[in-house]
């Protein structure tokens, strides 16, 4: 625990070059970082509560600019559930959070994927109403926090699927698609 688990590049050097891979792999299982690399990626990671910060800033803005009286936010970006939530209860808006697959699954990596199972749930449990695409993520979520979840499929048009429809053919003559 000393100097916060840092040790000094010189006091070490020959021993960590002289680890073979399947060493270096031993401490890596018990958390042990090599390289200025490993220590900027922390930081990074510790920075991300500004950036959380600073994006329910900016959203609070915007719902109170356009009068917003219900928020819908995606997982997707790291900051995007905790930001919303954040941002919601400063506005006093309602906030439904459209969760496409597991927020704490989106990361490999050891700090965010901590930070994001640890917001998932607050952010489920105190949001308005939770929507999912399909039954699956429905049912996971439920089981895994006990919240209600409403299913919302996402859209597509149908008539592209109807007997006699064109298929693909000429895009012009159909006019733009907006497909987001």
């Amino acid at each position: 625990v000393e100097a916060l688990g840092v040790l000094e590049r010189q006091k070490v050097s020959e021993e960590v070059k002289g680890l073979d891979q399947a060493s270096r792999a031993t401490l890596r299982k018990y958390g042990v970082r090599f390289g200025a690399y490993a220590v900027r990626r922390q930081i990074n990671h510790l920075l991300q509560i500004g950036a959380v910060l600073a994006r329910a800033r900016r959203i609070a803005q915007i719902l109170h600019q356009e009068r917003c009286d219900t928020l819908v936010a995606s997982t997707g970006e790291l900051q995007d559930l905790p930001a919303a939530l954040l941002a919601a209860r400063l506005t006093g808006v309602r906030l439904f959070v459209y969760v496409f697959d597991y927020y704490s699954h989106q990361s490999i990596e050891f700090l965010p994927r901590m930070f994001a199972h640890m917001v998932e749930r607050w952010v489920l449990k105190q949001a308005d109403g939770v929507l999912a695409p399909n039954e699956h993520v429905c049912e996971a979520l439920q089981r895994r926090y006990g919240v209600a979840v409403s299913l919302v499929r996402n859209p597509c048009d149908l008539a592209e699927y109807a007997p006699g429809a064109p298929s693909g053919g000429d895009e012009a003559a159909r006019g733009p698609r907006i497909v987001y």
